[in-house]
């Protein structure tokens, strides 16, 4: 079941340079906070997945205590997921591959 839900990237206060998490929310005015991804247990970022139901669709995949979680993200645009996924691969440290 799908859930919407809007994201921030962000730099936790008194984190160690380089560290940084999305933390996402049910509201667009970003006030009722449902969860953070804490990037550093990022393993991959994958865009462009097939999906008939969200053509712009992306996936987070980390690994946190020995245990695997994709979070998938859905944006309105291309240009957007583009963004999202240029953005999450430098501060996570990964290397974009070329489409």
């Amino acid at each position: 079941k799908w859930k919407k839900r809007y994201f921030v990237l962000c730099k936790p206060s008194g984190s160690l340079p380089g560290q940084y998490e999305l933390n996402y929310f049910s509201d667009e005015q970003c006030t009722r906070k449902k969860g953070t991804i804490d990037l550093e247990e990022c393993e991959q970022i994958i865009e462009s997945l097939d999906s008939d139901q969200f053509p712009y669709l992306l996936a987070i995949k980390t690994v946190c205590r020995g245990k695997e979680r994709t979070y998938f993200l859905a944006t309105a645009t291309e240009e957007d997921m583009a963004k999202w996924v240029s953005n999450l691969c430098s501060v996570c440290g990964l290397k974009q591959e070329e489409s």
